[in-house]
């Protein structure tokens, strides 16, 4: 069973390769203020397109205005897009509890967690695991752990 490091350093995942580098210009191009409430979410290389979730409701009628300067932005750093669509998502919901920040489990990490633990035969290993992605993904926010690399 390859580890999480080993698909993403490794080539035969192009899908994960290709979005890892998405985040990377993303997260490089834009301003601070942006990086905390915006996420690429899907690249259609076939069309060129990107769809950019936006967790800010101020923010995202903002952003519905400046779709050519982010291409323009993502152009300069060789990120050759025709469209970029700004999705507006609440953020996760944080819920404080005795000094812990707990988040709700996402869609996004059910599917990653299921996905997952379908791979294991052992029942026993299987209910493990998905009861330790539950728990750390209760405690960890998926979507910035998935981009950290």
């Amino acid at each position: 069973m390859k580890t999480l490091s080993h698909i993403l350093k490794g080539d035969n995942n192009i899908a994960v390769a290709q979005m890892k580098h998405i985040y990377n210009i993303w997260f490089s191009s834009v301003i601070d203020d942006l990086k905390p409430i915006t996420m690429p979410y899907d690249y259609n290389p076939y069309e060129k397109s990107l769809v950019v979730l936006v967790y800010d409701n101020l923010w995202y009628s903002e952003l519905l205005y400046m779709e050519q300067d982010f291409i323009d932005l993502l152009g300069e750093n060789n990120l050759e897009l025709k469209k970029i669509t700004f999705k507006f998502k609440p953020k996760y919901e944080k819920v404080e509890k005795n000094n812990i920040v707990n988040y709700n489990i996402t869609s996004q990490a059910e599917n990653y967690i299921n996905a997952t633990c379908n791979r294991c035969n052992n029942e026993y290993m299987k209910e493990s695991l998905k009861t330790y992605l539950t728990n750390f993904f209760h405690y960890n926010n998926f979507q910035q752990w998935i981009t950290k690399g």
